[in-house]
């Protein structure tokens, strides 16, 4: 199963004071997996993204909080650029160089994080968990785990569509369904499952924060002796190609990628 999630967006706070326009456009993307660029999730949005800008004549930018050997904030990087807005794929919302440029004058979009002061593309959570969670359950599974990632807003998203979706079917979740996993990172997943298997309740079925989760995942289980999906089956998140290419092919869900960056590379052309 490869279903694909719709797109949702919210829009930014009220429109900023016009400058002088600069057609730069500065992206913020450090998802601290340290996988950067060779990252197939943001890889792809960042490619959905500059493909709208560039047709509309901007420059993209890549920003951290250094330029040359002088430290600069990411907000500091953007005024330095002078630049028209800025996209954050993704970085730490909590710190206080995240916040000072979230809470700037400057034209902004975010993926997967909303508040007040930016606005946000994402897919929907709820209905991504609901099709998961329905497949296993048709599927005859009761004991379901989920491997969810660092305790973030999209994770609490994707465990209160888990915990809709178990109860629409009159389960009710509990601590035996949740285990974190670190996000994006196959070594994490891989400890996750073999703690989920060492429970007294072991589930009979694992859902993986997402698909390079899953991988670590099913590495745990072939090192354990256990067959996919005979003794147990294990689902992810996100829809990586190569993971329709494995045997047997990941039961995912398939982000629509491209699709997101240019949602957000439209939004925030309106914006400016």
């Amino acid at each position: 199963m490869r279903g694909v999630i719709a797109l949702t967006s919210t829009g930014g706070p009220a429109k900023p004071a016009v400058r002088n326009r600069s057609w730069t456009i500065c992206v913020l993307n450090h998802d601290g997996s340290d996988l950067g660029f060779r990252h197939y999730l943001f890889a792809e949005i960042i490619e959905g993204f500059r493909g709208v800008m560039e047709r509309h004549g901007y420059d993209i930018v890549f920003i951290s909080n250094q330029l040359g050997r002088t430290k600069l904030s990411y907000y500091e990087h953007c005024r330095h650029r002078n630049a028209d807005g800025v996209f954050i794929v993704y970085a730490d919302y909590t710190a206080r160089e995240t916040r000072e440029l979230i809470e700037s004058d400057l034209p902004k979009i975010a993926v997967d994080y909303s508040d007040a002061q930016i606005g946000c593309v994402m897919t929907d959570c709820e209905k991504g968990m609901e099709l998961l969670y329905g497949r296993l359950h048709s599927l005859g599974h009761r004991s379901v785990a989920y491997m969810h990632g660092e305790p973030i807003a999209i994770t609490r998203m994707r465990v209160e569509g888990l915990k809709k979706a178990m109860e629409r079917r009159g389960v009710r979740l509990t601590g035996d369904n949740l285990i974190e996993s670190k996000y994006y990172c196959p070594e994490s997943g891989y400890q996750s499952f073999q703690r989920l298997l060492g429970r007294r309740n072991r589930p009979t079925a694992v859902i993986a924060s997402d698909d390079y989760s899953a991988v670590g995942a099913l590495r745990a289980a072939r090192d354990m002796g256990l067959s996919v999906p005979g003794d147990i089956s294990i689902a992810g998140f996100d829809g990586i190609e190569l993971t329709q290419m494995i045997t047997p092919p990941l039961t995912t869900i398939r982000q629509d990628t491209l699709g997101m960056g240019a949602k957000a590379a439209e939004s925030l052309i309106k914006q400016i």
